[in-house]
């Protein structure tokens, strides 16, 4: 499934993987991008607000964490699969995938560390850190989205990606690593 595809309802949720979910809450759900149109937050184009924090390249080399496959579960069971690697050291990359082999890409995006910003960006939204520490990472919207997110680190092979939407109850993601980096 890619982020390019239109989804709604908690059933598309349970098919894709927590970053693709940020992008489908945020950018695709019909009344929350509607309740966003004219908020500033949800203009495209925007810059990033002047309230985000500024981190160091140290700073985001703090989320090598997060490289490696994850197995992320469903709240209604079932599994997805993402794969994150650094490129440099100042961009990582994520691709989801349809099963446990890791073969078949079904999602991507890109975390980037630009200009003292942390950046998660979408094909059709961006949100901004707005906390990055040894324990996990914020973000905020700054462009087509109204929603948060979180990853908060439980340990070495263990985090949880957590969905804070504008209005309404968090979904939170437990994350498993399934293979070392």
């Amino acid at each position: 499934m890619t982020r390019s595809r239109i989804l709604s309802g908690s059933a598309a949720l349970q098919l894709i993987g927590p970053a693709a979910a940020f992008l489908v809450l945020a950018a695709c759900a019909p009344d929350r991008a509607k309740q966003s149109a004219d908020s500033a937050s949800g203009r495209t184009g925007d810059a990033v607000p002047s309230n985000i924090p500024r981190y160091s390249r140290e700073d985001f080399a703090i989320l090598r964490w997060i490289e490696g496959d994850w197995r992320g579960e469903l709240a209604k069971g079932g599994y997805f699969y993402e794969r994150y690697r650094f490129v440099d050291d100042s961009t990582i990359a994520m691709r989801g995938f349809e099963d446990s082999t890791f073969k078949t890409p079904n999602d991507s995006a890109t975390i980037v560390f630009r200009d003292s910003v942390v950046t998660d960006r979408g094909p059709k939204a961006e949100w901004s850190a707005t906390r990055l520490d040894a324990k996990g990472i914020d973000f905020a919207p700054t462009k087509g989205a109204t929603n948060r997110f979180s990853w908060n680190r439980e340990s070495a092979d263990k985090w949880t990606a957590a969905i804070l939407p504008a209005q309404g109850n968090p979904t939170v993601y437990r994350m498993e690593r399934v293979r070392p980096k």
